[in-house]
Parts: C-alpha cells; sequence; structure tokens
C-alpha cells in the first residue's frame, strides 16, 4: 500500500509536515497523523492514528462514528462519535530546560481544556499558527 504522503505524492493542499492536507479515509490505511480526514457517517474506525499539532484541530468529517482504540490526541471531537479505548489528551509544543521542543499534555480530553496557551508554550522554531490552529513552516 502506497503511504498517502511521499517525495512524489501529496494531497492537493498539503501544505507541511503539520498541516499534510485532506484524503478521504481508506480503511486499510491506519495513520492519517496531520491531516484532515473525511470519513463516511456510521463508520467504525479501529486503531488508526488521527494525532494533530495543536489542541481542539478540527480535521475529521463524519458523523455518528465510532473509534475504538484510536489516537485522537488534539482532535476536536464531535458530540455524534462514541469512542472506546481512545487517547484524547490535548497537548501543546513546549521548550525544555535545555530549549529543545517537548510536548506538554495539558489534559485528557477536549472537554476539560480551556483554550488557554500556557506562558511557556510556543511554537515548533521556525514554524507558524495558520487559522485552525496547525503549525506551519515559514
Amino acid at each position: 500500500m502506497k503511504p498517502l504522503v511521499s517525495a512524489v505524492e501529496r494531497p492537493d493542499d498539503y501544505y507541511n509536515e503539520y498541516f499534510r492536507g485532506a484524503v478521504d479515509y481508506d480503511p486499510a490505511w491506519r495513520n492519517y497523523s496531520y491531516h484532515a480526514v473525511d470519513i463516511p457517517d456510521g463508520t467504525v474506525i479501529e486503531g488508526c492514528n488521527f494525532a494533530q499539532a495543536e489542541p481542539k484541530t478540527e480535521c475529521i468529517n463524519g458523523e455518528n462514528l465510532t473509534f475504538r482504540d484510536c489516537n485522537l490526541c488534539n482532535v476536536a471531537l464531535h458530540p455524534s462519535w462514541t469512542l472506546e479505548r481512545c487517547l484524547t489528551a490535548q497537548s501543546y509544543v513546549v521548550a525544555d530546560a535545555d530549549g529543545n521542543d517537548a510536548r506538554q499534555f495539558i489534559c485528557a480530553t477536549p472537554d476539560e481544556f480551556d483554550d488557554k496557551k500556557p506562558e511557556h508554550a510556543r511554537p515548533v522554531e521556525g514554524k507558524d499558527t495558520l487559522a485552525g490552529g496547525v503549525e506551519a513552516v515559514e
């Protein structure tokens, strides 16, 4: 199976490594990190990675979806979705004691997130934030 993004193939709206463009869900594929994904309503998704760069990213289109054993870190959740054994933590990139980029987990679910970025949170060096909260290369 070919990857969603490679050195020679990318979605038309690919921006950078933190916004890899929109794709359609394919049950054979497991890693959708940093992609926006269109999933048919009513689909059951198992064991997939949808992790995003910034908290509460609107990246999955589809209603009445069931996620089982999925990584939904930094994904904004829809009230019609059912989650079973999924990671829903929200986190920021922050500087560690040596000035290196590190991930700081803020809360376990998007509902606990208060939309206030901690003072020590910062974008990855050399990147800006696009509308929608996704980091972008300058």
